[in-house]
Parts: structure tokens; sequence; C-alpha cells
């Protein structure tokens, strides 16, 4: 069985896998991954080796997909969803910083985020095609976690972009009822409110139809 490697950026060759690691990037109090391939947000050059490299395996639909997974997953479980803990934070302006600290040591975020990011389906489907997952969450203000990926030596090319519209999936945040919206971050960087069905509650994974791509006008 695999097990997850911290590799901060490109690939490292074992016997029959490598292991690419994409990092994670600041957001407020906490990290996420970044969903753009082409345009990632990262300040230092050298993090986007990771997601350069692993384009040769995942497109981007899938990357954005899996990406908002995983941030909705991590925000599921993470000492900043908690109201207790950033309740005593705030209400003590920063002076009671102990249960944000410690918040890890009772929850096991790092397995209850995976487990979930384990149903997605875009996992399911990566994994059929041999890429393992693994995901970090933010340890420090200096490790801002990130997703490791193991690939297969068999694991082909990714299959072309969709033009038309597609399906995501996301996990419905804490606090967010049925018919209540949430915003998903697209590919290409722009925000989707997406409202959360009939019967489906927080902590829920939802499928929703992404529109296509705005057409550039040709006629002169």
């Amino acid at each position: 069985r695999w097990q997850p490697r911290r590799i901060r950026a490109g690939t490292h060759l074992s016997r029959d896998m490598s292991h690419i690691f994409v990092p994670s990037i600041k957001s407020g109090f906490g990290a996420r991954l970044p969903t753009n391939m082409d345009s990632p947000g990262y300040w230092i050059a050298s993090n986007k080796e990771g997601l350069e490299q692993l384009a040769r395996y995942v497109n981007k639909q899938e990357w954005q997909e899996l990406a908002n997974g995983a941030n909705m997953a991590h925000i599921k479980y993470a000492a900043t969803s908690n109201g207790l803990v950033m309740g005593l934070l705030f209400g003590t302006c920063g002076i009671c910083f102990c249960p944000l600290l410690c918040y890890g040591c009772f929850v096991d975020v790092e397995g209850k985020a995976n487990a979930d990011i384990e149903k997605l389906p875009v996992t399911q489907k990566l994994k059929e095609r041999g890429i393992g997952l693994h995901f970090i969450p933010k340890t420090s203000k200096f490790d801002m976690g990130g997703m490791e990926c193991a690939i297969s030596a068999q694991t082909p090319a990714p299959p072309p972009v969709q033009d038309g519209g597609s399906t995501m999936q996301a996990v419905v945040p804490p606090g967010t009822a049925a018919g209540a919206t949430f915003l998903v971050q697209m590919a290409d960087g722009q925000q989707m409110q997406v409202t959360v069905p009939p019967g489906s509650k927080e902590g829920d994974t939802i499928a929703f139809a992404t529109p296509p791509p705005a057409r550039q006008n040709m006629s002169r």
C-alpha cells in the first residue's frame, strides 16, 4: 500500500510510482488548494512545479473538481470552522489560542478530510487510472500542507477537457442547509453560486452542472 510522503514540489521516482506534491496556499486563517491549474496564485515560482507535472496525468476539469472537493472537506473539519475554538480566539483578542493549536490533538482533521475526499467521484475516477491521493492539512504558518499524488507507471495521459459544460462535485459547507447557496471557485478563477438541493445537508457531496466556457466572437 502506498504511504504518503511529504514531497514539496516536483516528482520523486520510486520503483513503480512517481510522487507529486501540490502545495496549498494561504487563505484567511487556513489554507486551500488552488483550483486553477493555469493561474494557481503561488508567490513562489517553484511551487507551480507540482501542478505542472500533475497536468500530464490530470486535466484541468478533474483538478478543479478534486481541489474544490478537498477544500470543502478540509473546511468541514478544520479548527477554523469550530465555533467554540474561534469564539475563544476572537473573544480573547487572540490571547487564548491554545484551543486552536491543540485542536488537532483531539480531532483527526487529516483522516476525516481524506475519508470525505475518498468518496468524491473524481477520486474514484483517478484511482481507476492508477492515481493515489492523500490530502495534508495546514499544520503551521510555515507549512500550508497540500495534496500528495502517487502516479502509477501505467497511468495514461489525461482525457481531453470538455468544450461544453460539465458536472462537478462539492461538499456542502458547515451551516448550509437545503435551499441555501454557497460559492465554488471554477477553473477560470470565477466563482459560481451553487444551491443545496432538497434532502441534502452540510457534509454531503452534491453534484452540479457548470456552464460551458464563453466562446470568442470570431466575426470581423
